[in-house]
């Protein structure tokens, strides 16, 4: 048996707790430690089992090729969106690189387009909200960012920044939540 045909059961649960999205393959980091195949195998489980879920598939990798494979595969997919975590080995160092990384990523997906900001554990220590803007002119799926920075100076600034400019926030620090929602 895989981990997969748990997936069903525990997107009813969810349901019937009142869970409105899904992020999979995020933060905890099952989606960087599976190999492509896996993650593949995971987002059809996903897909097949989201039922009214908000559904986005976390498509960071390492490589871009990885990234455009997983995002080819993700097309054919009942998915709400994807996202992208930058790659954490060989680093974009400037906004324009990661907006170049991400572009043929977007563009195989053809699906609602997150950034996935977590520089605590990419070490990518670029300026979150310029990214987006960048993504905002760039690329045309471009939706929202999963904000992942325990600053709430920081994250007061991106929800200004994506108010103004007309994309989504979803904030990704839990522990800090409380705090967030004042």
């Amino acid at each position: 048996a895989t981990a997969f045909e748990r997936v069903p059961a525990l997107a009813e649960h969810l349901r019937a707790t009142g869970v409105k999205g899904v992020f999979i393959n995020g933060t905890t980091g099952e989606g960087l430690c599976q190999s492509l195949p896996e993650r593949m195998a995971g987002a059809e489980a996903w897909a097949k089992a989201k039922g009214d879920l908000h559904a986005i598939l976390n498509l960071g990798a390492q490589s871009q090729a990885d990234m455009v494979a997983l995002a080819e595969h993700a097309a054919g997919l009942d998915l709400d969106g994807v996202a992208v975590v930058a790659p954490s080995f060989h680093r974009p160092r400037s906004v324009e690189d990661l907006v170049e990384m991400v572009l043929p990523v977007a563009d195989a997906a053809g699906k609602p387009l997150w950034l996935y900001h977590i520089p605590a554990l990419t070490h990518v220590g670029l300026d979150g909200i310029e990214v987006c803007q960048r993504l905002l002119q760039r690329c045309p799926t471009f939706a929202g960012v999963k904000f992942t920075v325990a600053d709430l100076l920081q994250l007061q600034a991106m929800l200004e920044a994506a108010a103004d400019g007309g994309w989504q926030v979803a904030w990704g620090c839990d522990e800090l939540m409380l705090p967030a929602l004042a």
